[in-house]
């Protein structure tokens, strides 16, 4: 973004907070921890990220199944 220009001139009067942000806790634009986001392991990250949908996906459809049987047993009830 301004790495390359220097912090003092990405200063714009219409963000004051962000100017303060900016100036105050960030010595170095590029130093918001992108660079060390860059170094991960992106096969580690999708496999995980899978791992994870997989596991939402079963738990959701244990939840489905359960409500599920709770409505037919209501029905089967309001039958008889």
């Amino acid at each position: 973004m301004c790495g390359s220009v220097g912090v003092a001139k990405c200063r714009d009067d219409r963000f004051p907070a962000v100017n303060e942000f900016v100036s105050s806790s960030v010595s170095d634009p590029a130093d918001l921890g992108v660079l060390e986001a860059a170094d991960s392991d992106l096969e580690a990250l999708m496999r995980d990220d899978e791992d994870i949908a997989e596991r939402v996906e079963q738990e959701h459809a244990a939840e489905f199944a359960l409500r599920k049987a709770e409505v037919d047993a209501a029905i089967g009830e309001g039958e008889t």
